[in-house]
């Protein structure tokens, strides 16, 4: 099918012009979907087609000898008649003579017989073009009592130029790569690398478009010399002569300016994670836009420069402007877009800003890939209204941070997540708060959950949603959800998740247990666990039994474990570290908000059994024996001095079969004052020294 290779041709080249380029593909004979593909790739037409017309002639092209140019022929023709005013024998000589076209056009302009022209080039490839065209023109050395032409390969830098070109000729002519050294970087893609480099002598010279160059003949360059006398030139061009980069090829700047550009906004960031820096002129791609013509001209034409756009709103302004914005979006051809909309608060001059900005993305929602929204009370704006056909084919990505404080905006936000109808390559999706998510088919909000990967839900009003969800992902890899105390119907058989591999939980200490009892994750790799209200719920525990149960059914292998303010004992931590599941765990954080009057969870009998024994010899003998980042926060402990320093320097200096090895500990500083614990300093300063991560 040449539908869409046609009408992206049209879009490339205007409809007119497209229309002729396809009329004279047509023509060939040659497959069309072939000839357009290598068009739409930026290959020139000349070289497709195979041949360009110039003065009466129709002359063979091919890469990589240059194509003709109309200024060429027009230069050309004029000189023919010049030299048609005094018509005599005539000897042409033509350097860096490409196709021949020159020297051709002469023979056929000119009255048989008064022209003998001889083209040289450096390109073996172009002297064998010329000579092509000279027998297709019927101008070769075999035409008799007629104009002829012939192409010899030779350079005119080499020592014996002169002798083989057998002087003298009556007109030189020369028609050389003259494009300015500033203009390379905005040549098509691949046209620089077609100029023959030994004709490009005047690169140490001047533009010839400088109007205030003046030319001076020099004598006989020697053998593998420049000439030995420099045209002469203002002093303030002299600043272009060793400029190397302005000798490279447009791809590669393009490729350069590409890799200038700053780590992308993670989209698949928690919503908890929210940070919004302002768009920085210095920063690319606006700074390429600051350093030259040529710069500014290559950042400017370049789609995937302009992909990503990051928008900050803040006292009432939106950074980069809404002209702006609009400016940058529309160099993005048809490529995907990574968008990010970032508001402070919920001011009304911050709330216009971000309406406008809102509505503005929404014109491109069709291209959306991953699109990350931090908007305080979101509302339509004089330019955005609700629409019932709203789409998103390219989406992958979705995060949407509202304002918790404020519900009227849940209507709006319903309408704009339609378009998750419409996402059939949406994987991640994230949001703050929507109160009636969940999977039921009478749902308001369509969400496509078989085809989640990853989700991240800011707020859910009860377990029983928080179950129905997740048995509604059978492909979930990542969970991170914040679950309401709100009662509804469990599921009568514990839900099955075969794919999740991370779960990040916020939920109160009195629904964990019902959470823990109705799931099952046999491929759980990272577990964080954020306990909420458990230490002002004194009747409600710590849910031990469903936490060890839970571990015990999944049989999975964890490698990261997280648990923040869980009111765990000391020992029930003991039996879950010595759990099965853990044995795997490279990376254990413990943090805790309890004060004095909660017992530590961290106590000597622990650190004694996470030290590693002299004469251990397998790591069957260790507690956490993959263990290499253990991170302990405040309240969690209390341990006498020494002991802790044993336990860390153990694991850091053991070398025993299948034991990892602690490379980095994070501990509160007041773990060291509260015990005074001198000793416990500068043990852990030598192994700073000796490379361990160590942060307190």
């Amino acid at each position: 099918m040449l539908t869409q290779p046609l009408t992206r041709l049209t879009r490339m080249l205007g409809k007119q012009q497209a229309t002729l380029e396809l009329k004279w593909m047509r023509n060939t004979g040659m497959p069309l979907d072939e000839m357009v593909h290598r068009r739409l790739s930026g290959e020139p037409l000349q070289y497709i087609l195979g041949d360009q017309p110039f003065g009466g002639l129709n002359l063979k092209c091919r890469a990589p000898t240059l194509i003709p140019r109309p200024e060429t022929e027009s230069w050309a023709l004029r000189l023919a008649e010049r030299l048609k005013q005094r018509p005599r024998k005539r000897r042409v000589l033509d350097l860096g003579t490409g196709t021949g076209c020159i020297p051709l056009l002469l023979c056929q302009q000119l009255p048989a017989g008064t022209i003998a022209a001889l083209g040289v080039d450096v390109s073996p490839d172009a002297v064998k073009l010329a000579n092509e065209n000279a027998v297709l023109t019927g101008f070769d050395q075999d035409s008799a009592e007629g104009n002829t032409f012939r192409a010899l390969q030779m350079s005119f830098l080499h020592a014996d130029f002169p002798t083989r070109i057998q002087p003298p000729f009556d007109v030189v002519v020369s028609n050389p790569p003259y494009i300015p050294l500033s203009d390379l970087p905005i040549l098509p893609p691949g046209l620089y690398c077609l100029l023959e480099h030994e004709l490009f002598i005047l690169r140490w010279g001047p533009d010839l478009y400088e109007p205030k160059t003046t030319t001076t003949y020099f004598s006989r360059p020697r053998s593998n010399t420049y000439p030995q006398q420099r045209r002469k030139v203002p002093r303030k061009q002299h600043v272009h002569y060793s400029y190397p980069a302005g000798r490279m090829p447009r791809d590669v700047w393009e490729e350069i300016f590409l890799h200038c550009l700053s780590p992308s906004t993670d989209a698949n960031a928690s919503v908890y994670a929210q940070t919004a820096a302002l768009p920085s002129h210095l920063s690319a791609p606006m700074v390429l836009l600051q350093v030259c013509r040529a710069w500014r001209h290559v950042a400017l034409s370049l789609p995937h420069l302009w992909t990503s756009l990051d928008v900050v709103v803040r006292a009432g302004k939106a950074y980069p402007p809404l002209p702006t914005a609009a400016g940058w979006l529309s160099r993005t051809g048809d490529l995907p877009l990574q968008l990010s909309l970032s508001q402070m608060n919920e001011a009304e001059g911050n709330q216009e800003a971000a309406d406008d900005m809102l509505a503005l993305f929404i014109r491109y929602l069709r291209r959306w890939r991953d699109v990350r929204l931090d908007v305080a009370n979101p509302t339509y704006g004089r330019s955005l209204q609700p629409s019932g056909a709203l789409s998103a084919p390219l989406l992958e990505t979705f995060h949407l941070t509202t304002c918790w404080r404020l519900t009227r905006n849940e209507e709006i936000m319903r309408d704009l997540l339609q378009m998750l109808e419409g996402a059939p390559r949406l994987s991640s999706f994230s949001v703050s708060r929507l109160s009636d998510l969940n999977v039921s088919p009478d749902s308001t909000v369509a969400i496509p959950w078989t085809q989640l990967t990853r989700l991240d839900l800011g707020f859910i009003p009860s377990v029983s949603a928080c179950l129905s969800i997740m048995s509604g992902c059978p492909l979930l890899e990542s969970c991170n959800l914040v679950v309401d105390p709100q009662q509804g119907p469990l599921p009568a058989a514990p839900i099955v998740l075969p794919a999740l591999t991370s779960l990040e939980l916020r939920i109160p200490i009195g629904e964990l247990a019902s959470l823990l009892d109705s799931a099952v994750f046999p491929a759980l790799k990272n577990l964080t666990l954020h306990v909420q209200d458990a230490y002002d719920n004194p009747n409600d525990s710590w849910p031990q039994e469903s936490f060890m149960d839970c571990l015990t059914r999944s049989q999975s292998a964890l490698t990261r474990l997280e648990l923040h303010d869980t009111t765990m004992r000391a020992s029930q931590f003991i039996d879950c570290l010595q759990h099965h599941s853990l044995l795997t765990v490279a990376e254990l954080v413990m943090h805790d908000a309890r004060n004095w009057t909660w017992d530590p969870i961290i106590t000597p009998r622990l650190v004694q059994m996470l030290t590693i024994p002299k004469d251990a010899v397998d790591c069957d003998q260790c507690v956490l024996p993959a263990l290499r980042a253990l991170d302990l926060g405040k309240g969690v402990w209390t341990c006498p001095n020494g002991l802790l320093s044993d336990m860390i320097e153990s694991r850091w200096r053991a070398r025993v079969q299948g034991l990892a090895r602690l490379e980095r500990v994070h501990l509160d500083l007041h773990l060291f004052d509260d015990i005074d614990s001198e000793l416990d300093k500068v043990r852990m300063l030598k192994l700073l020294e000796e490379g361990m991560k160590f942060n307190a």
